[in-house]
């Protein structure tokens, strides 16, 4: 299901320092469940050769036969790691499989995160399965209090009564140890200092997330929407623009800025100098 930390712990492996040591060339690529072969195929290529402008553009030029023999050959010579991230169909990996070798002397990996099993072993019969668990109780509450709790006690010497602590462990319960519930959680309640607050949070949980769904916790949707209903107007707003743009696009954080300015969701008096600054590289990923 989603929320178990499958796309999490597959950036850990990605940014890891050894990882990066060990293989020459990295790329991340995200399926999800409307594959583009043609652009996920020309976005590994360019992020394993690290392509210019004028060099992208050839790439755009390449046939699908010739992008798909340049992409194999890439992983052949040189040691890459490639992260194929949220797999949904056999379908997908049938389209995309022609630009990956079988094996490789050089030692070119990859690694897919998918919500059935049955595509990883389509990919591959002899692959190495790592599926992910629901939390324990105990982790499940760690989690809660990291997000809730700690940096706001290290700044602010912020503590949560005993009462807190019995809505927060009740609250942590209709997550089902999915770790995206909870940190969504957790977020919700970061800016609540106030025991009403968490009462009205709490029995917003009870009553709209707990009829009939005790059994592998309330669906990541529910809570989802939840987080939104207690966004400020102005940010509904902010968020609802987000549905413009196509699933898995890389959002610049000064365009989506300036999109705000021009539909006039925000005032360019409203926007902190250090974000409304902020550098083109800089992005958000709309999952």
């Amino acid at each position: 299901m989603g929320g178990l930390g499958k796309t999490t712990l597959a950036k850990m492996v990605y940014k890891n320092i050894e990882i990066m040591r060990h293989f020459k060339c990295v790329a991340w690529a995200y399926i999800s469940e409307q594959c583009n072969t043609r652009e996920v195929l020309e976005g590994i290529l360019i992020k394993l050769l690290s392509l210019s402008n004028k060099e992208r553009k050839a790439i755009g030029k390449l046939k699908h036969d010739e992008l798909v023999k340049k992409l194999h050959q890439v992983q052949s010579e040189k040691k890459c790691l490639v992260i194929l991230d949220d797999i949904w169909k056999d379908a997908d990996w049938d389209s995309l499989s022609a630009g990956f070798p079988n094996s490789t002397e050089v030692g070119s990996k990859i690694l897919l995160t998918t919500r059935n099993k049955n595509v990883a072993k389509h990919v591959d019969q002899q692959r190495v399965l790592y599926k992910l668990r629901h939390l324990i109780a105990k982790k499940s509450w760690e989690l809660f209090v990291k997000k809730t709790y700690m940096r706001r006690k290290e700044v602010t010497g912020f503590t949560l009564s005993t009462e807190m602590i019995e809505l927060g462990k009740a609250m942590v319960k209709h997550c089902g140890g999915v770790p995206l519930a909870i940190v969504v959680l957790g977020g919700l309640l970061t800016a609540k200092d106030k025991l009403v607050e968490w009462k009205k949070v709490s029995k917003n949980i009870s009553y709209d997330l707990g009829k009939g769904k005790s059994q592998g916790g309330i669906p990541i949707t529910d809570i989802l929407a939840l987080s939104y209903q207690d966004l400020p107007y102005h940010l509904k707003a902010c968020f609802f623009y987000l549905s413009h743009l196509p699933e898995d696009y890389v959002i610049r954080t000064k365009k989506l800025i300036q999109m705000w300015m021009a539909e006039g969701i925000v005032l360019p008096s409203s926007i902190p100098t250090q974000v409304g600054e902020v550098e083109e590289e800089q992005c958000w990923m709309l999952e």
